[in-house]
């Protein structure tokens, strides 16, 4: 909780003049989790910079803090500081229905506005939050969300030593596939029969693929592409298309992004 004292000294024949300002501005977060909730900073942070003498764009017209003068502006601040720091927690920290007072952890967190039946605990303070968490759901319940791809066969048209195919679909992150270094190379997923895809994750390594489609086929010689881009950026590709049904998924280079060839951590096949 941080509270704004803003009072003006006497001078030039006005004394404790306070219009145009409050009194005081509490910005107590109220588990909001941003320091900046009223507006009343802009206005201390010109006034400030006005008896500074810096340029204000906009200002306020006059200068408040210690009437203008600046010693007397610096003694306000710290006298107004000093009070502040003197302050128990408890005071500072007030207890409401979730925090006991002088917790400052708790009192500074984030209470969730949950949306549906699902909620979270107090999560710690950050600035200017607009989403802390968002939780979706990609399908319903009893519904088929796992890893389609993972421990099926699979064919590549090369390999390099110490990175064989399988490697794609073993369900480690660590581990991976790297073709030999030239364009135009595929790997393969066999799903054992026909599936509804709509979606593959690709989990590229640093040799990732700067052109490449995903083709999808019922009897592994004649494909449909489903998915296809001319500017990968490496990293995680989450690549989603109209479900179709198809029994053999395979990502197929066009173009390396780098001297090497295509080399995948994981490549995963997904109903939904």
């Amino acid at each position: 909780m941080d509270t704004i004292q803003i009072n003006e000294s006497p001078s030039g024949g006005q004394s404790g003049d306070t219009s145009s300002f409050p009194a005081s501005a509490n910005e107590s977060q109220a588990h909001k989790g941003s320091s900046f909730q009223h507006g009343w900073w802009g206005y201390v942070d010109k006034d400030i910079r006005a008896v500074l003498g810096d340029p204000v764009a906009g200002g306020l017209g006059r200068t408040y803090c210690g009437g203008g003068v600046l010693s007397a502006c610096r003694d306000m601040l710290l006298s107004t500081l000093g009070s502040a720091n003197g302050q128990a927690p408890a005071a500072v920290y007030p207890g409401d229905d979730h925090c006991a007072a002088g917790d400052q952890w708790c009192a500074d967190a984030i209470l969730q506005s949950p949306l549906g039946g699902i909620t979270s605990p107090l999560s710690a303070w950050q600035n200017r939050p607009t989403y802390q968490q968002v939780v979706s759901f990609p399908a319903s319940r009893g519904q088929d969300i796992s890893n389609l791809a993972q421990g099926r066969p699979v064919s590549v048209s090369s390999t390099q030593l110490f990175y064989p195919a399988g490697n794609a679909v073993d369900g480690s992150p660590t581990s991976r596939w790297a073709s030999s270094s030239s364009d135009n190379q595929s790997i393969t997923v066999d799903l054992g029969s026909a599936k509804s895809v709509s979606r593959v994750l690709l989990r590229w390594e640093a040799a990732y693929g700067l052109q490449y489609r995903i083709d999808v086929s019922a009897n592994n010689s004649t494909w449909t592409t489903v998915w296809s881009t001319t500017s990968g950026n490496g990293g995680t590709d989450n690549d989603v298309f109209a479900p179709v049904s198809a029994r053999y998924i395979r990502m197929q280079g066009v173009k390396r992004a780098t001297t090497y060839g295509y080399s995948l951590y994981e490549l995963e096949i997904y109903g939904r």
